[in-house]
């Protein structure tokens, strides 16, 4: 499942568009710090999982996903910000 902290209205990192039919992007990054992204489905299981670096966004595609709900997890040094997105 997932574990740890779950704050979806954690600061910083905003998703968009939600709902999606192709790509997400995540952005307001700090460039400083490098991200390791994943997509967890509703079990938590990881389907998607990317890393970023240097850059202030990143851009997911999620065309081949079944439609549904989904959670994106940014992790960078310790602390990971979940977001809820769905696949239309």
């Amino acid at each position: 499942g997932l574990n740890g902290t779950l704050n979806e209205d954690a600061p910083g990192i905003n998703v968009f568009p939600n709902p999606t039919s192709s790509f997400i992007t995540l952005s307001n990054f700090n460039p400083a710090h490098s991200y390791s992204i994943s997509i967890k489905n509703i079990l938590g299981n990881t389907i998607i999982s990317q890393t970023t670096k240097g850059k202030e966004r990143a851009s997911i595609n999620v065309e081949q996903l079944p439609s549904g709900i989904y959670f994106v997890m940014a992790e960078s040094d310790g602390v990971s910000v979940v977001k809820k997105f769905v696949k239309k």
